[in-house]
């Protein structure tokens, strides 16, 4: 199936929000800024100040790949039918991401020992997490309540994940990103976020290379978070062909919310290779 893929959003003292809108879905939470449609069914558009690029990549040792990297093997039709937990789909769709990474000199991604068995917003979690630390980036520590909730209606609109300004001021964000996709489970989701995200995919904000929203997803999972408290909230919802899989970043300087799952319960289980 075709990946369905909105512009990534983030926001904070270094970046605009970069917005996203749809001919089918709007965008949630962006206040006044108008709806462009592109073309039927889900499009996007995606806007940032100058230089977000040039921060981010000034910022994380992490640089976007010069291109897309196709999926090897390919896992697709191993994880349609709305089943990416079976044990044959996530052997592929792992072994695709890992040759992914062998190609930027990452190591290979160790799941949690009950990965299978994890609800698909803690899969969500887990894997963009593994993205972080396998290239010395820190972990969000576990997902909160309200980023939940927000991922769970952007989900449900298949539209990208906001923060209104009251969240923002309760949980104490500074800066936030959000990622969406229509896709195959989580670890599809991660593929088409990390390696995928480039001219030529279904990232609809990256229709020219020079676009800005080129790469975006993987942005918001590797954008260089410098504040105290990271957290995230994470939601996926099984629609009529594919899997809406939404995730929101949240960075501040305040006490951590209650946490509902965290990344020490991932490492309790092995992820990371963690004994």
């Amino acid at each position: 199936m075709a990946d369905m893929r909105r512009g990534a959003q983030r926001r904070g003292a270094v970046v605009a929000c970069l917005l996203a809108a749809g001919a089918t879905a709007g965008l949630a939470g962006a206040g006044a800024v108008p709806h462009s449609t592109v073309r039927p069914g889900p499009v996007l558009a995606r806007a940032a100040l100058p230089g977000t690029q040039a921060y981010y990549l000034k910022h994380t040792a992490a640089e976007n790949p010069r291109r897309n990297i196709p999926a090897r093997p390919a896992y697709a039709s191993t994880c349609a039918n709305l089943k990416p937990d079976t044990p044959a789909c996530i052997a592929k769709t792992l072994a695709a991401i890992d040759h992914a990474r062998k190609i930027e000199h990452v190591k290979k991604m160790i799941l949690p020992r009950n990965f299978a068995s994890l609800p698909g917003p803690e899969q969500t979690f887990v894997v963009s997490d593994l993205e972080r630390v396998d290239r010395g980036l820190r972990p969000f520590i576990g997902l909160a309540r309200i980023p939940d909730a927000v991922s769970k209606t952007a989900a449900t609109s298949d539209t990208d994940p906001v923060l209104i300004a009251a969240a923002r001021r309760e949980l104490g964000v500074e800066t936030d990103g959000g990622n969406w996709t229509g896709n195959l489970g989580a670890l599809a989701a991660d593929y088409t976020w990390m390696y995928d995200d480039g001219p030529g995919s279904d990232n609809l904000a990256c229709l020219k290379a020079a676009e800005v929203g080129c790469w975006g997803h993987r942005e918001n999972i590797l954008w260089p978070y410098d504040e105290k408290t990271l957290i995230s909230g994470a939601a996926t919802v099984k629609q009529t062909s594919f899997i809406s899989d939404a995730q929101l970043f949240a960075a501040g300087d305040g006490k951590p919310p209650k946490l509902l799952y965290t990344w020490h319960q991932a490492l309790a289980h092995g992820a990371d290779g963690h004994h």
